[in-house]
């Protein structure tokens, strides 16, 4: 009876333990490998002579994060620039930047040659959270520290992140040609594998004079990969055409608006390659829209009056096709 009682009293005990511990016992959850906020940031000045401002910062909450850029002294960014990043681009970013092993960093960087009108003397600090555990690193800069291999792969790994448009627009991020702008947005960032990609394009006419489109042969996407490598579309479904397309005239301050599937038709019967399809399997991906009038392969050209004449490329929208 001794023994019985001893262990009854042992089995409730661990019974205890099991359910006050939340059934550790029995499972435990992975912590995420992703922060649950982080701040990465350049801030200092540049030149040898007057100090310019710099600042490169990237700053995470969850799931949602932007980069931040601001060079007084560089001739190409003299506004700076922000711009949102997806989670998912933010999550490929994140392995590349934790392989180099930013805690180990030194605590001061020193160049090894006098400094010039890029150098920079200012400080890297990052700080982040994953699951409990909190980090922080600070290191101070003088002179070119990037001149460190790790160090200037961390500087370029955000650089990468910032737009680099040049005949961009403040809010899309859309070149202006010819007094013609596309911004092309989709859906919902993420789909599922099979689904139909949904991407929608409105065509501006920023201009002061009336402008005629056509799109059927003028159109093309391009698709690449969070690493800028270009993907190649497949064939495009082959279809009679024997109708001209009727031009879409534009007057100033006027839209259009179209659905922009992930193909285009190949007329049957023309030797040119015209048509072009894209299958995307599991993945992240960058997407934009370009008009072309014109067109390189110069099938289907039905010139209007007021024809629009030039080459456009629209803002780049990331999607991502679930696993």
């Amino acid at each position: 009876m001794k023994t019985f009682t001893k262990y009854y009293f042992l089995i409730c005990f661990l019974n205890c333990f099991f359910l006050y511990s939340g059934g550790s016992f029995a499972r435990s959850e992975k912590p995420s490998e992703y922060p649950k906020e982080s701040k990465i940031i350049f801030n200092g000045h540049t030149g040898c002579i007057a100090p310019l401002q710099y600042t490169l910062s990237l700053v995470q909450k969850g799931g949602d994060a932007a980069i931040y850029f601001i060079d007084i002294g560089s001739v190409k960014f003299n506004k700076g620039a922000r711009r949102d990043i997806s989670f998912e681009e933010f999550k490929a970013f994140w392995h590349k930047f934790i392989a180099l092993d930013p805690m180990n960093l030194s605590d001061n960087y020193v160049a090894n040659r006098n400094p010039s009108t890029n150098s920079f003397l200012g400080t890297l600090e990052v700080e982040y959270t994953i699951g409990e555990n909190s980090y922080r690193k600070k290191a101070e800069i003088t002179g070119i520290g990037w001149e460190d291999e790790r160090m200037n792969k961390i500087h370029s790994l955000l650089l990468g992140l910032v737009s680099k448009s040049d005949d961009a627009t403040a809010s899309s991020g859309a070149q202006i040609q010819n007094g013609l702008k596309i911004v092309l947005t989709s859906a919902k960032e993420k789909f599922n594998v099979g689904e139909e990609v949904l991407l929608d394009s409105v065509f501006e006419n920023v201009g002061e004079k009336e402008i005629s489109l056509t799109f059927w042969w003028d159109r093309k996407l391009i698709v690449r990969d969070l690493e800028g490598n270009a993907i190649a579309p497949g064939k495009g479904p082959e279809l009679p055409c024997g109708i001209p397309e009727i031009p879409e005239v534009l007057l100033p301050g006027k839209t259009v608006s179209r659905q922009e599937p992930l193909a285009c038709t190949q007329p049957s019967g023309v030797s040119q390659s015209i048509g072009w399809s894209y299958d995307l399997g599991p993945g992240t991906y960058k997407i934009a829209l370009i008009l072309e009038s014109p067109p390189a392969h110069g099938y289907g050209v039905n010139r209007a009056k007021n024809a629009w004449n030039g080459k456009v490329i629209s803002n780049e929208v990331i999607i991502a096709i679930g696993e």
